[in-house]
């Protein structure tokens, strides 16, 4: 298998979770179990092997770099990119680009939280030759979230936005915040 650079994305405001974080912290960092979530994405990731990290970072970010500073105490190497306006999901990725220095990536949201077989979804990944391989899943609130378009074989088509006004049927099915992408997707992406 090749090497990866994981990505996890952390700078967005939070703003379903207020009630939680006070603003005061990022989404990223409630404690789950003793530990932020953004800690148990990290260490599941290492356990398969990674040992190069990026977080992108924006609102509260200062308190994130403060908690995992370069990696040391976890024996990997963090790097940030900090958001100084939000960016959007793939906005940010723009400049991931010169620090992934050709490497595929894995592609986390900062606020979920999962049990996942790296291997065998990177196996999946690498066998299906994909630019991009994407975990999806239906969820309890379609309604406020934006859906994928697939064909049978799986192949995302397009998106169907959150903001779109469904008075047609529609499959349940969004994007679970787990991706695997070649560098070459990084081509795509504009400046912001």
């Amino acid at each position: 298998m090749k090497e990866y650079v994981a990505i996890i994305q952390a700078g967005g405001k939070g703003t379903r979770m207020l009630e939680l974080t006070k603003d005061l912290i990022p989404k990223p960092l409630l404690e789950l179990n003793g530990k932020p979530m953004i800690q148990w994405q990290m260490e599941s990731l290492i356990e398969y092997g990674i040992k190069e990290f990026i977080f992108i970072i924006g609102h509260l970010g200062d308190k994130i770099k403060e908690y995992f500073g370069d990696g040391a105490k976890w024996n990997v190497s963090i790097s940030y990119i900090e958001e100084t306006e939000p960016l959007g999901s793939a906005g940010a990725l723009y400049y991931a680009k010169e620090k992934l220095d050709g490497r595929s990536a894995i592609l986390v949201f900062g606020d979920v939280m999962f049990d996942l077989d790296w291997s065998r979804f990177i196996a999946f990944h690498e066998e299906k030759k994909a630019t991009v391989t994407l975990l999806a899943h239906p969820n309890a609130h379609p309604f406020d979230s934006d859906l994928l378009i697939v064909n049978e074989d799986g192949e995302v088509l397009g998106i169907d936005s959150k903001t779109n006004v469904r008075d047609y049927d529609y499959k349940n099915i969004v994007n679970a915040g787990l991706s695997i992408f070649e560098n070459k997707l990084l081509d795509e992406i504009k400046h912001a």
